[in-house]
């Protein structure tokens, strides 16, 4: 179950990569930038219609300041699912950056320890004996 969650992740950030052509992380940032922006901008226009709810005391208008406010809600919901997919992203990118430099690493330990001994570390099986 916890790998189709993962697989579903995953996938979903490719999709998100692709779609936009998404392919560094200056573009990453840049649309998740531009993602926030439009959520910031609509929490604050849902706020001023919650607000004005509150005051109005027209039932007509009430409820059409609450689909409005639902529509918002709404709109809000992929924004808000696109930000997370970008922060995964990076979590993940960091990762893997991470873990390349610790195979690098131990990589260049190994040909220094291999270069020190002279070869002689290899096995018999390396040699095709």
């Amino acid at each position: 179950r916890e790998d189709l969650i993962h697989l579903d992740s995953i996938s979903a950030q490719a999709k998100l990569l692709g779609k936009n052509k998404i392919d560094m992380a200056e573009q990453l940032t840049a649309y998740r930038t531009n993602v926030e922006s439009q959520i910031n901008q609509l929490t604050a226009e849902r706020k001023t219609l919650s607000n004005e709810k509150r005051r109005v005391v027209n039932q007509d208008r009430k409820a059409e300041l609450s689909v409005q406010i639902s529509d918002i809600s709404s709109q809000l919901k992929p924004l808000r699912r696109e930000r997370a997919l970008c922060d995964t992203i990076f979590e993940y990118s960091v990762l893997i950056k991470e873990k390349e430099e610790h195979l690098k690493t131990l990589i260049e330990r190994k040909e220094m320890k291999e270069h020190e001994s002279g070869g002689r570390g290899r096995s018999s099986r390396e040699h095709g004996s």
